[in-house]
């Protein structure tokens, strides 16, 4: 037995395709906004931490937040999360921390 194919109009795919485009790039900014206003929050909060454990934890959020956005910032908050993990002679973080530099150093392209 034959299937029966669906055959798509191409100028019915076009004009699908058109009226989806602004909603595509509205979900895309949106985003963007989104993840700015949680890296804002989250940088306010580390202002009112108390201790370095909540600091820490803080700061790796803020690593999670801008790793796919803005790598180097990213790369800068994982530093902090490093610091803080040795200050607090933590060896798993300390381990974690070298793991997310690493990272981030393969997505820049610093293979060195």
């Amino acid at each position: 037995m034959e299937r029966k194919r669906n055959n798509i109009d191409p100028y019915r795919f076009r004009h699908l395709m058109k009226s989806f485009l602004p909603a595509i790039l509205l979900l895309c900014l949106s985003s963007q906004a989104q993840n700015n206003k949680v890296e804002d929050s989250l940088y306010s909060l580390l202002g009112s931490a108390k201790n370095d454990s909540v600091t820490m934890s803080l700061y790796n959020q803020l690593r999670r937040a801008t790793f796919y956005s803005e790598t180097e910032i990213s790369k800068g908050y994982t530093q902090k999360f490093h610091e803080y993990a040795t200050k607090r002679n933590d060896s798993f973080h300390i381990a974690l921390a070298n793991y997310y530099l690493g990272n981030a150093d393969v997505t820049l392209g610093n293979f060195t």
